[in-house]
């Protein structure tokens, strides 16, 4: 594997793993959303920092 090879596959990786918390960010609004289930409920169910939920939280307002 030549290095533009690793470059490109480091870049997809990095990308894959941008999109996974894009998901989980938008999973976290959707259950602010139902205002059904406290932060660290919803910390837990995403498996995100308690942190991050209360960044999405305050987002939302």
């Amino acid at each position: 594997m030549g290095i533009r090879e690793m470059v490109l596959e480091q870049a997809k990786n990095e990308g894959i793993e941008q999109g996974i918390d894009i998901a989980k960010e938008e999973i976290v609004k959707n259950l602010l959303l139902v205002e059904r289930f406290t932060a660290a409920e919803i910390s837990n169910f995403a498996g995100v920092p308690e942190k991050l939920v209360i960044k999405v939280r305050k987002s939302l307002k």
